[in-house]
C-alpha cells in the first residue's frame, strides 16, 4: 500500500521517497480466453513479483488493455505504463488520463519473446535473463547457476557463471568447496575442477 505523488513533473514519489521504476514489457497471452487466460496472466504476475519488478509496460493504447488488468496491477503493487513509441517515452496513466512520463532511455526487458526476454514463447521455465534481473531487483536471497555458462576449457576444468543478489557466493564442485567470491549480480568462477559438470 502506498501513496504516489508527482514532484515537479520530473520525479515520481512513493510514500515521499523517489520511485525507481523496475519495468518489464508485457504482452498479453494470445492463447485462451476467459478464466484460462486470466489464470495465465496471474501466473505471469507472480513471476514478476518474485523477481522484484514494480512496473509493467504495455505496447498498446489505454483502451486496448483488458478492463481488469489495471485493477490487477493496482492490487499487486505494479505501476502500469503505456508506450508512446513515436515520442520515445512510457506514460503512467490513471483512469485513462496520462499522469507521468518516463523517457525510453534504458532497454526494458520483455516478459515473453524470442530474444532479450524473461521467458521464451511456449516455455514455462525462465531464461537466464530473468535471474539476472532478479539478482538486480529482488530482496529474497538466491543463487542461480547459468546452465549454458558451464564450459569446459583446454585444461579440462570448467568456467561457471552464477547470478545472485547475495554479496558473497560459494561454489562447490564434486561435493568440495571450490571458492568463495564477493561481488554483485554476476559471479564467474574459472578453472573449476569437475569429473563431470557436477557443479
Amino acid at each position: 500500500i502506498g501513496c504516489m505523488e508527482i514532484q515537479g513533473k520530473r520525479e515520481l514519489l512513493l510514500n515521499g521517497e523517489t520511485f525507481s521504476a523496475r519495468m518489464v514489457g508485457y504482452t498479453f497471452p494470445a492463447a485462451g480466453t476467459g478464466a484460462a487466460r486470466q489464470q495465465k496472466i496471474m501466473e505471469d504476475m507472480r513471476w514478476l513479483l518474485k523477481m522484484g519488478a514494480n512496473s509493467i509496460a504495455v505496447d498498446m493504447d489505454v483502451e486496448a488493455v483488458p478492463d481488469s488488468f489495471p485493477e490487477l496491477c493496482d492490487r499487486l503493487g505494479f505501476l502500469l505504463f503505456y508506450r508512446r513509441e513515436r515520442n520515445g517515452y512510457w506514460a503512467w496513466a490513471q483512469d485513462g488520463e496520462e499522469k507521468f512520463r518516463i523517457q525510453c532511455e534504458e532497454k526494458v526487458p520483455s516478459f515473453r519473446g524470442e530474444q532479450d526476454s524473461l521467458f521464451r514463447p511456449g516455455s514455462s521455465a525462465p531464461t537466464a535473463l530473468y535471474y539476472q534481473y532478479r539478482a538486480k531487483w529482488s530482496r529474497e536471497p538466491f543463487v542461480y547457476i547459468v546452465p549454458e555458462s558451464i564450459q569446459r576449457g583446454e585444461s579440462c576444468n570448467y568456467t561457471v557463471k552464477c547470478y545472485s543478489n547475495c554479496d558473497r557466493v560459494a561454489l562447490y564442485s564434486d561435493g568440495s568447496l571450490f571458492a568463495f567470491q564477493r561481488g554483485e549480480i554476476e559471479f564467474v568462477f574459472q578453472e573449476v575442477p569437475a569429473r563431470t559438470p557436477g557443479v
